[in-house]
Formats: C-alpha cells, sequence, structure tokens
C-alpha cells in the first residue's frame, strides 16, 4: 500500500512515542525517501543520484555499550574502520 503520510496519521497506522523518538508505520506500508512511489515489494526505498545511504557511525566503546543488539544490525565502526554487521552473538567486519 501506497499513500501519504496524512492518510497514515488520519487512518491511525502511524504511532509516535516523542518521549523516545520512535515512529511505528502499520503494516503493509512501502516507505519512501527521495521518492513518492517506493516499490511495492520494499519496506524502505531510498533513491537519490547526488546523496549516499550512511549508516550509524560509533567507536567500538560506543556498539559495546548499546547493550541488547538484534541480530541483522549494521554500523560503520569508527574506531577500525570497518562497516560490521552482528550475527546474534558476534559482530563480524565486512571486509
Amino acid at each position: 500500500r501506497i499513500v501519504t503520510a496524512a492518510a497514515i496519521v488520519s487512518n491511525g497506522d502511524v504511532t509516535l512515542n516523542g518521549d523516545n523518538n520512535i515512529l511505528g508505520i502499520g503494516t503493509g506500508y512501502s516507505v519512501g525517501v527521495g521518492t513518492q512511489t517506493p516499490a511495492a515489494d520494499a519496506i524502505l526505498e531510498l533513491k537519490s543520484i547526488d546523496k549516499f545511504f550512511i549508516v550509524t557511525r560509533m567507536t567500538t566503546a560506543q556498539r559495546d555499550g548499546v547493550g541488547s543488539t538484534t541480530a541483522g544490525a549494521i554500523i560503520f565502526n569508527t574506531t577500525d574502520s570497518k562497516h560490521q554487521g552482528y550475527d546474534g552473538s558476534t559482530w563480524n567486519d565486512f571486509y
């Protein structure tokens, strides 16, 4: 389903927790940044011809201080200058 932000809000399919800055969008939506027509089979589509997608950047100490981490998390480790992914038990370098 692709709809405008106003329609999502009026349908009650968006929740915003102001204390934690958490935005939740209901199941079945495709979200687009840089496009008003995200791919219907994408949960998130980012589109640009002059900007990059930058993942969270943090030091090893900051990464390890986060606490509980979900498998699939991705960061750029500024201590090691490496992209890293979490497999559910270990942080692994991408290259």
